[in-house]
């Protein structure tokens, strides 16, 4: 099964992401290897350079680069969506929050995600970082997305794919299977504050012989689906993956590689370095105030 992902540079799970294609049996494909980075648009135009010429009914999978490992042999991720997807008429995707994965408060921030992504509250959020579907939708997605981004400043895939599904132009089926994975307790959006990287706990993953399983979605009462195998899993919010690759035997990136690691988004980039500045000046404003009152005292 062709993989296809757009990285310029080693850095962060890229390697773990090449490791793990080779350990379960995929044909991965590297776009844009030494390039600048040119925009989101530029990577989807990469992409659809790459599946023009397959057969219009073979199943690839697009993902990220650089956050991203594959956990699952391809004959099972290519099984999964025959069985999601019998017509072959929609793309596969994960969904980016769960009630059932997140803690009480966490769900309730989960409404400023909505609104970034202008999704309707009750609608999920897709993850636009793993995508699997036959050659042609991929295709038919490029078309629409460069179509959809052209004119706007600074389009980005993930707040466009979700705009374009909630418009119905694009047809997308979600399964568990593709997990997004992060720390969604209240105390995970604060780690962005200390670290690039955060580590999520485990849950709602667990592992066993090297295949790692997600909890499934609550249904109607307290009765839980079965749990499915995971057969990739993507860090969002550049969350760390190192653990997850040690679970099922892929190499971990070199320290060097997670050191460049970074959230994607310019402006919630932007919006993390401001929170950090603020609570620097916030730390060095009351360690002051302590030592004038501790001056007094004298």
């Amino acid at each position: 099964m062709k993989v296809f992902s757009v990285a310029t540079d080693r850095v962060a799970f890229l390697s773990s992401l090449e490791d793990s294609a080779r350990r379960f049996d995929y044909d991965l494909h590297v776009l844009g290897r030494d390039q600048k980075w040119q925009g989101f648009l530029w990577r989807w135009t990469l992409v659809l350079d790459a599946v023009e010429a397959l057969d219009p009914d073979e199943v690839v999978s697009v993902v990220d680069g650089y956050d991203v490992v594959l956990a699952g042999p391809a004959e099972l991720l290519e099984k999964l969506y025959h069985s999601a997807v019998p017509a072959g008429d929609a793309l596969v995707f994960g969904q980016e929050h769960r009630q059932e994965h997140s803690s009480a408060i966490f769900w309730l921030v989960t409404e400023i995600f909505h609104q970034y992504h202008a999704v309707a509250p009750d609608q999920p959020i897709i993850n636009a970082g793993v995508c699997v579907g036959t050659a042609q939708l991929v295709k038919e997605l490029c078309h629409t997305m460069l179509a959809a981004g052209r004119d706007l400043p600074k389009p980005d895939d993930q707040k466009l794919l979700n705009q374009l599904v909630a418009r119905g132009a694009v047809r997308v089926r979600l399964h568990e299977a593709l997990h997004a994975h992060c720390d969604r307790r209240v105390i995970g959006p604060l780690k962005q504050i200390v670290t690039n990287m955060p580590t999520p706990p485990d849950g709602p993953l667990t592992f066993s012989d090297g295949a790692v399983y997600v909890a499934g979605s609550r249904a109607a009462g307290p009765v839980t689906r079965p749990i499915t195998r995971a057969l990739v899993v993507h860090g969002i919010f550049s969350s760390n993956l190192v653990p997850v690759c040690e679970k099922i035997g892929v190499a971990p990136p070199l320290d060097e590689d997670l050191g460049k690691r970074t959230i994607s988004q310019p402006d919630i980039r932007m919006m993390r370095n401001v929170v950090r500045a603020l609570t620097a000046l916030s730390v060095v404003v009351w360690v002051m105030s302590v030592l004038v009152e501790l001056h007094k005292l004298r």
